[in-house]
């Protein structure tokens, strides 16, 4: 327990450089006397780590002292090169350099050590993409560094379905990547927004710092948009489908398919939950394979679209007449 204790906090002064032993007492739950005493055990290490006086005194690590690979654990190698997942889209941020050559070095430890009897990473696979999607491929790396120096930016983005951009004023975040795709994570006018990188038309620098809303971080705005979205489904669809499509349908619909039931060895009931009535739409890829049944609201457009298709695709009608 207190091996592991000494580890973290020589990864957490290693990041910070420097920690008070209140602060460092508070993360690990342990008192300021068992944080010097752990301090003192890093020295006779040979760690150098050791205690500053003054206002701003407090536990320091030696800048030059960095945590070498070579002291992790075969299994602990293995996990972080699972975990290593996405490495190609950090290629977007300007990190391409950095990554090749950390996998060299990587590869160079597992040698040194014989990892190849600690194989995760040839028995596990982590891929976070999703099925048939494309990769946004977009230069990230001055974006970036207005994220990171928590620059305030203008930008000229496009929202999901409409034609025309707007400008908008943006206190940045951070960047997200998810299903192969990059966010801008920002707050405009206070309110947490997700922007999709492929959507942002430009981006300018302001002379502002941004904004930033007390207490929140990058993963814990995202959480509030990811929940928001998800739970943004006012509107139930009830459809009947027949029962071998209901692996697709899962696939699919993921969590808008809110509840599903046998009807007999044909049919399953399903209900999908939408932000909007025309979201009845999704179900038409399911084709002759779906009924959709309630509310009357979108039994009729669900049947005005199918009256569509059937004149488009009867020949009658010319598209580009």
């Amino acid at each position: 327990m207190r091996s592991a204790r000494l580890l973290s906090m020589l990864l957490l002064l290693q990041t910070r450089g420097r920690a008070t032993s209140a602060e460092l007492a508070s993360h690990f739950e342990v008192s300021q006397r068992t944080i010097l005493r752990d301090v003192d055990a890093l020295s006779a290490a040979g760690i150098p780590v050791y205690t500053e006086q003054g206002i701003h005194g407090g536990i320091v690590l030696d800048r030059r002292s960095r945590l070498n690979a070579s002291r992790l654990e075969p299994t602990e190698i293995q996990l972080l090169r699972i975990l290593g997942v996405g490495a190609d889209s950090l290629t977007h941020l300007g990190f391409g350099e950095d990554i090749d050559l950390l996998q060299k070095k990587m590869n160079a430890v597992s040698f040194s050590k014989a990892s190849d009897t600690h194989n995760l990473d040839k028995k596990v696979l982590l891929d976070s993409s999703g099925w048939f999607s494309n990769e946004t491929h977009s230069d990230l790396e001055g974006l970036l560094e207005a994220v990171r120096n928590e620059a305030r930016i203008e930008v000229l983005y496009r929202r999901s379905g409409d034609k025309k951009q707007q400008r908008a004023v943006a206190d940045p975040y951070g960047l997200v990547h998810k299903g192969r795709n990059w966010y801008l994570v920002v707050d405009i006018d206070g309110e947490p927004k997700m922007l999709a990188v492929s959507r942002l038309e430009t981006f300018r620098v302001l002379d502002q710092a941004a904004q930033l809303r007390p207490g929140q971080s990058l993963a814990s705005v995202w959480a509030q948009l990811v929940v928001r979205l998800e739970e943004n489904m006012p509107v139930r669809i009830t459809a009947l489908l027949r029962a071998n499509r209901l692996d697709m349908a899962c696939r699919i619909l993921g969590s808008r398919l809110i509840h599903q039931e046998s009807v007999d060895e044909d049919f399953v009931r399903i209900v999908v939950g939408y932000a909007d009535l025309q979201g009845v739409r999704q179900l038409l890829q399911f084709g002759d394979h779906i009924w959709v049944t309630d509310p009357p609201e979108a039994v009729k457009i669900t049947a005005d679209l199918a009256n569509e298709l059937a004149k488009r695709h009867s020949g009658t009608t010319n598209p580009e007449s």
